[in-house]
Order: C-alpha cells, then sequence, then structure tokens
C-alpha cells in the first residue's frame, strides 16, 4: 500500500473518530442499560499501515465495573518488500512469509471522567505484546543495468514489548465498539537474525543490510522510531532493547 493511501486511511480514521463523538450524545440508548461483559474485535489499524496481510482478533472481557482484561491474537505478517531497490540492491521475489502476535492489555475505564458504564469511554492500563515473523526474499545486486551478484535473504524477527496505552472505546446502540488506542508508548525488546545465502564480499553485506532497513523506513515510516537505531552484527543477528510505539484501531460486536 502506497503512503498516499495509508495517509488516506488515516484521515478516514480520525474522521469517524471525530464525527463519532460528536454525535455521541444524541445516541437514543439509555444510560442505565446493563452494558456488555464481553467485546471480539478485529483490528483494522493494521490494513492502514501494512496494506491489509494482516488479521488480528481480540476479546475484552469486564472482570469489574470499571475493569477489563482483553487478550489477543491472529496471523501478523512483517511488512512486504516486493519489488524494491535501494542504490545498487533489488529486492526481487518473496520466497516464504509467515508470522503471529499475541497481545494482553489491563484496562481501567476513568468512571468518573467517562458519562456512560464500561467498557464505553476513555480508559488507561498496561499492556504487552509479543510479535514474531520470518520471510526470505530472492535479491540481487545491480550496477549500470549489469547483474554484479545474486542472493537470497532470510530473516526471522522477534519483537516483545511492554508499554502503557490511553484509548477511547465508543459503545453504539448496545451492540457495535469503536475502539481507538491513541497513546500507547512502550519498551521493546527486537531479536532476530538477517541470513545472506551467496557468495557475498563483506562490503556487500553490509550494503545488503543498510538496504534492507532504509527500504523498510522508506515504505513504512511508521516503523521509524522502532528500527532507525537497530545495529545488525557481523553475523546477521540483532538483540536491542529499544522505545516503540502502539496505535491501534478496532471494530467489534459486544454482547
Amino acid at each position: 500500500m502506497t503512503k498516499n493511501k495509508s495517509l488516506i486511511f488515516i484521515i478516514i480514521g480520525l474522521y469517524i473518530f471525530l464525527g463519532v463523538s460528536s454525535s455521541y450524545a444524541q445516541d437514543t440508548l439509555s444510560y442505565f442499560d446493563k452494558p456488555k461483559k464481553n467485546i471480539l474485535k478485529f483490528n483494522y489499524s493494521t490494513y492502514v499501515l501494512f496494506g491489509g496481510d494482516d488479521y488480528i482478533v481480540s476479546y475484552e472481557r469486564m472482570i469489574r465495573p470499571n475493569q477489563s482484561l482483553s487478550i489477543g491474537g491472529g496471523y501478523r505478517n512483517f511488512p512486504n518488500l516486493l519489488k524494491e531497490r535501494e542504490n545498487d540492491v533489488f529486492v526481487l521475489e518473496q520466497k516464504k512469509k509467515g508470522g503471529f502476535s499475541l497481545s494482553a492489555e489491563y484496562r481501567f475505564y476513568l468512571l468518573q471522567r467517562n458519562k456512560r458504564l464500561a467498557p464505553d469511554g476513555v480508559y488507561i492500563g498496561p499492556y504487552s505484546s509479543y510479535y514474531k515473523s520470518g520471510f526470505s526474499n530472492a535479491m540481487e545486486i545491480k550496477v549500470d543495468d549489469v547483474i554484479e551478484n545474486s542472493f537470497d535473504l532470510d530473516a526471522d524477527i522477534m519483537i516483545y514489548s511492554v508499554g502503557f496505552e490511553l484509548g477511547y472505546q465508543f459503545i453504539f446502540k448496545n451492540i457495535v465498539s469503536l475502539d481507538f488506542i491513541v497513546f500507547g508508548p512502550s519498551w521493546s525488546w527486537y531479536n532476530g537474525n538477517l541470513d545472506i545465502i551467496g557468495d557475498l564480499s563483506a562490503n556487500e553485506e553490509n550494503e545488503t543490510v543498510d538496504a534492507i532497513k532504509k527500504i523498510v523506513l522508506d515504505k513504512y515510516p511508521y516503523l521509524e522510531g522502532t528500527l532507525k537505531d537497530l545495529s545488525v552484527n557481523k553475523k546477521g543477528g540483532f538483540s536491542q532493547w529499544t522505545l516503540g510505539f502502539r496505535y491501534i484501531m478496532q471494530i467489534g460486536i459486544a454482547f
């Protein structure tokens, strides 16, 4: 998905958020109606940011009048790098990809700030998440349209995060949920390896690693805060704690 399309989806999400909040007072649902304790949600923010190849669902359960526990998970891939280039390094073909993510949140709904009963309204709380993905790409180094070298790039990536989130959940007609995590800083551990399969010189290997990082950041600038400071050692491995951020938009059904 191009940057322009991503920007359009973000604008649409903000429009929905502002539009529904401005008309929220006109909702005919009685404040005293018994709120639902369960919400099943679909995370559509991955479509906005990464092109729609992820399928993440979550389940939220009220365990106290103002507190809930939410767990989530599903199929998630590392961003697609097909048909990209950086200087003399070209990505040709994606041979395999796959991954998954898991998450858990504990939410505290601010009853004194909210006009309606939880799980409707402003919430805060801690969260943790785990993401693992792998991919393999066929690549080549080309100078002046002459192929200098061809090789495969295999990668395995694991990210574990712990953080704190602030969000707002709208419950319409006691059925439909719109959930926005608008602020979610984290402390994240990145671990993995890049395996270059082919006969490359040390300079070519360094150029390839730098090119992959540049391709990812150019295509998905949302990752800049978490990837720009990562370093890769000579064996292709990396392991580092760094600051991250979480922004999620979900739609769901309350029952």
